[in-house]
């Protein structure tokens, strides 16, 4: 059977485990072999690697509108992606607080106002 030209200059890999997962996605040179797939981006890949137990952010809108809210303006995807995990530790609870559906505007201003 061929592949289709999606997956052309592919290696095929099998990967039967969750912790087989984390170990390809942790493998830098994975994830260029990853993102030639048709709709996976950055976000997708960091996402997976949220999905194994991997510690990182997947930037989406809501977070840089955050980031630009606090007055910061990254470059790139990847800068956004340092910002905010350099600055998890000290927003974690709010963070928590907006992924139980339970923040208000006040939490995140509190947020946004330690960074100015």
């Amino acid at each position: 059977m061929e592949r289709p030209d999606c997956c052309a200059g592919i290696r095929i890999v099998f990967i039967d485990t969750e912790e087989e997962l984390k170990s390809w996605l942790s493998g830098d040179n994975n994830l260029p072999r990853l993102r030639v797939l048709k709709g996976i981006g950055p976000k997708t890949v960091d996402y997976c690697k949220i999905l194994v137990g991997i510690s990182t952010s997947a930037i989406d809108r809501h977070l840089l509108n955050f980031l630009k809210m606090a007055g910061l303006t990254p470059i790139n995807y990847y800068e956004a992606r340092a910002i905010i995990n350099s600055a998890v530790p000290s927003i974690r609870p709010i963070v928590n607080m907006a992924n139980s559906k339970r923040c208000e505007h006040k939490y995140w201003q509190q947020a946004v106002d330690q960074f100015r």
